[in-house]
C-alpha cells in the first residue's frame, strides 16, 4: 500500500533546520520556515547579506522526494536564482530561475513526477534522502536580500511502519488545525493569490447574508445559475474558475484541501491546470449580488430571521398582525407594546421617567415589559413572550 504524501517542512515531524551562521533578519528567524502557522513561514536575512545563502534540512527519517515548492518574495524582497543539493551537496536535484519580467511570480514548482518541461521546472530523482541544501545564488537586483517563503518539501517516507504511522499520526494532526484554520477563515474572501489584509476583506461575517440551509425549504425553481457546477447547491460566495465553471468558495477550498493532502497545487478541479497569477479563480459579485436578491426576496416568507436577542417566528402561535400606531402621537416609527397590547412609540416612552402609563386603559407598567415591534414587508409584527 503506498503511502501517505507529507510535507516534511515542519518541526512536529521531526525536521531540523541551520544556516551558516547568525544571518537572520529582525523578525524573521530561520525557524519560521518549519512553523506550523502559515502566516509566519518566511525568512530573509539581515540587509547587508548577499548571496550565495545556504539552508539545510534534515529529516528524521528517509524520503523519497516528489515536490519542493517555494515563495520567491517576501515583502518587497525578491530572489530569482535557487538550487536544491543533496545533503553533502554532492548532486544538483533541482535549479529555479526568475527573471524580471516575473516579479509577480507567487510560487515556483519542482516537481519529481513530471513527464516533461525544463530542466529549471522539474528534477528527476529516484533515489531516497535524508535532507537537502537549498540554496539562495542570487536576488533580483543587487538591493535586495536573500529570501523565501513558504518552502514546502513533499514526499513519502521510507522507514519502518511504526515510525510512519506515528508521524503519520502527527501529520493528521497538523492537517486538521490547518482545516479548522481554513474553516474559521472561509467568510473573509481570502481568494487564491490575494493577500491576507484588511483592506482586501471586501466583506465580512457581519455583512454577509447567511442561512442555514436546513431552516429553507427545498426550491425546485431554484435558477441553475446560482447552482454549484460540482455539488448543485445553492451558492454563498460563487467563484469563477479558468475553465469557465462556477462552484461555491468553500467546495473549492476543500477541492485544494484535498488536493494538498497528495503534494498537489492548487489546481482548476474540471480542468486541472495548476493556478497561477493570470488564471485564478474570480469572485463573481454580480452573481453574488443576484443570489442574496433571490434569497431576500422568494425565500424570507419560509425563513427565521436573526432579529437582536429574539426570533421572529413563522407560525400562529408567534406571530400576530397589529394595525394600530402609537395610541400617544399616532407616530408608526419604532414602536413598542404594552401589556395591555396598546403601542407607543419611542419618543412618547423617553417622557416617562420611571414607569410607562397607558393613556386608553388607565394602567402603568414597567419599562422591563415593553415588547419591541418589528416591520417586515410593510406589515407590523409583535413577538409574543
Amino acid at each position: 500500500m503506498e503511502r501517505e504524501m507529507m510535507d516534511f517542512c515542519y518541526e512536529d515531524l521531526g525536521t531540523s533546520i541551520s544556516t551558516d551562521g547568525n544571518i537572520n533578519g529582525d523578525n524573521f528567524c530561520l525557524l519560521n520556515l518549519l512553523s506550523s502557522s502559515k502566516s509566519k513561514k518566511q525568512w530573509m536575512t539581515e540587509y547587508f547579506i548577499k548571496p550565495p545563502v545556504k539552508i539545510t534540512l534534515n529529516f528524521s527519517h528517509p524520503i523519497r522526494l516528489s515536490q519542493i515548492t517555494f515563495n520567491c518574495k517576501v515583502e518587497n524582497q525578491v530572489s530569482s536564482i535557487y538550487e536544491i543539493y543533496h545533503l553533502n551537496e554532492s548532486r544538483l536535484i533541482a535549479k529555479s530561475c526568475v527573471n524580471s519580467e516575473q516579479r509577480k511570480l507567487n510560487n515556483t514548482f519542482l516537481r519529481s513526477n513530471a513527464s516533461h518541461g525544463s530542466a529549471e521546472e522539474h528534477f528527476y530523482l529516484k533515489e531516497t534522502i535524508k535532507g537537502i541544501v537549498f540554496i539562495i545564488r542570487k536576488t533580483l537586483s543587487s538591493s535586495n536580500i536573500p529570501c523565501v517563503a513558504h518552502l514546502q518539501v513533499w514526499g513519502r517516507l521510507h522507514c519502518s511502519n511504526d515510525d510512519y504511522l506515528r508521524l503519520k499520526r502527527v501529520w493528521l494532526n497538523l492537517n486538521s488545525e490547518q482545516k479548522s484554520k481554513c474553516e474559521t477563515q472561509n467568510n473573509s474572501l481570502v481568494f487564491y493569490g490575494s493577500e491576507s489584509s484588511e483592506s482586501d476583506n471586501k466583506f465580512s461575517n457581519e455583512s454577509a447574508i447567511s442561512i442555514d440551509k436546513k431552516e429553507i425549504k427545498k426550491d425546485t425553481n431554484l435558477p441553475s445559475e446560482f447552482l454549484d457546477g460540482i455539488t448543485f447547491e445553492r451558492m454563498n460566495i460563487p467563484m469563477i474558475l479558468p475553465s469557465g465553471n462556477v462552484v461555491d468558495k468553500s467546495t473549492l477550498d476543500r477541492h485544494i484541501f484535498e488536493e494538498s493532502k497528495w503534494g498537489r497545487a492548487p489546481s482548476d478541479p474540471f480542468t486541472w491546470k495548476l493556478f497561477s497569477e493570470r488564471s485564478k479563480p474570480i469572485f463573481d459579485s454580480s452573481l453574488k449580488t443576484r443570489i442574496d436578491t433571490y434569497v431576500l426576496r422568494d425565500s424570507m416568507p419560509t425563513k427565521r430571521k436573526f432579529l437582536g436577542e429574539e426570533f421572529l417566528e413563522q407560525s400562529h402561535d408567534f406571530i400576530q398582525h397589529i394595525g394600530e400606531d402609537c395610541l400617544n402621537c399616532g407616530e408608526n416609527h419604532i414602536l413598542y407594546r404594552m401589556p395591555c397590547r396598546h403601542l407607543i412609540c419611542q419618543a412618547c416612552v423617553q417622557i416617562f421617567s420611571k414607569d410607562i402609563d397607558c393613556s386608553k386603559c388607565s394602567k402603568s407598567f414597567p419599562r422591563s415589559v415593553l415588547t419591541r415591534y418589528h416591520f417586515v414587508s410593510n406589515k407590523r409584527f409583535c413577538l409574543k413572550k
